[in-house]
């Protein structure tokens, strides 16, 4: 057996891994450090492709989340830039101070352990944190806290967000974990810390999440705000959502979600399920940002997205027919043979550029309005579904 493998097989937390093969575990301050560069050899064998630093971080995050004496480990940087990282024009009125969406691995790892059945997951040289059960609709009884290293079900906590969600003052966090859901929809874990531990409160099923931000509130309360899309086969669906924990219930926690914007699309899906009554319609979401615009003290969610609606003809079905048939000829698989499976094409050549549009939500204190202008508008971005 390697170093390491010896290592965590006789450490106190051996029982916490249930298929540690060659993974490091600390079980006190200095152990990593005795065995030092054959353990980083260990490693590199097993296909660990990070450096020396990069071990002694991996072995640490484990440590402080289990409660043993490591120094602290390295931050890692999710896919979305933390607020304070974001452009000006992103994030005009920023968020609030106690929003942070980088948080140090122990610390989600601890987390991970109060929602769900925690995992450590290796991917191109980086360390993951996440979730081997999904931990949608959360169970009040405490899930199985083992970490298991690597397991073969991995959905990764994607970012973490911290604020007052469900009462001013409370230290809450917002957890997005990607695509354990059904039809691999993310899961929004709200979870609390009292008394120096984490538990879970309410989880939201999202979609696929792209960009998420807290709002403050005057109250101390905070909101969370994400943009996200979905794919149903025929229509693609792009939304800026807010959650807003005070809403929800124990029996309905959905209530929590409310759906700002909408701007569904079928323009992917015109050469297998063009709709003689739909049309064409082209568009999504583009982002959303922060700004007091009508300068009452309170911050205001302006969204901008792209639109375009082209009304259902013969002619346009005509148009359509020929671009998919061209496009099924350069796809064949056999000389020119026409490829048998419908492939998307892209109609903005054919209809025009979808049009860019500012839509405006003013917040009064409870709840986010849309002024008139955006109010007409709405129903117009999501004619189907």
């Amino acid at each position: 057996m390697s170093v390491i493998g010896t290592l965590a097989s006789k450490s106190r937390f051996a029982p916490l891994y249930t298929n540690v093969t060659s993974e490091p575990v600390r079980p006190k301050s200095g152990v990593a450090r005795a065995v030092g560069a054959t353990a980083f050899a260990d490693l590199r064998q097993c296909g660990f492709r990070g450096s020396m630093r990069d071990m002694r971080r991996y072995i640490a995050i484990v440590a402080a989340a289990l409660g043993c004496d490591a120094p602290p480990p390295t931050p890692h940087t999710p896919p979305w830039p933390s607020p304070s990282a974001r452009t000006v024009s992103e994030t005009s009125g920023a968020p609030s101070a106690s929003a942070t969406a980088v948080d140090p691995l122990a610390e989600r790892l601890a987390i991970a352990r109060s929602l769900c059945s925690p995992a450590i997951k290796r991917k191109d040289g980086d360390v993951l944190i996440g979730c081997r059960a999904c931990p949608f609709n959360v169970d009040p009884g405490r899930p199985d806290s083992s970490v298991v290293v690597d397991p073969d079900e991995f959905w990764p906590i994607h970012a973490l967000f911290h604020g007052s969600f469900s009462k001013p003052g409370a230290h809450e966090v917002a957890a997005i974990v990607k695509g354990c859901a059904q039809h691999g929809l993310d899961v929004i874990v709200f979870a609390e810390q009292a008394s120096g531990s984490w538990r879970a409160m309410t989880s939201l099923m999202g979609e696929v999440t792209e960009r998420c931000d807290t709002y403050r509130r005057h109250d101390g309360r905070e909101l969370l705000v994400c943009q996200s899309g979905v794919t149903w086969f025929d229509a693609h669906s792009t939304y800026v959502t807010a959650y807003d924990l005070a809403r929800a219930t124990a029996d309905d926690p959905s209530k929590a979600r409310l759906d700002l914007v909408r701007v569904a699309q079928n323009a992917h899906a015109v050469c297998w399920a063009l709709s003689q009554n739909d049309g064409v319609v082209q568009g999504r979401v583009l982002g959303f940002r922060f700004d007091d615009t009508d300068h009452d003290g309170q911050q205001d969610i302006v969204v901008d997205v792209t639109h375009r609606a082209t009304p259902a003809s013969a002619s346009l079905e005509q148009v359509i027919e020929n671009a998919c048939a061209e496009a099924r000829a350069r796809n064949g698989k056999r000389g020119n043979e026409p490829s048998p499976m419908p492939v998307p094409i892209d109609v903005a050549p054919l209809l025009g550029e979808p049009v860019k549009e500012t839509l405006l939500f003013l917040f009064d204190g409870q709840e986010f309005l849309p002024t008139p202008k955006t109010a007409a508008r709405l129903e117009h971005l999501a004619p189907f579904m």
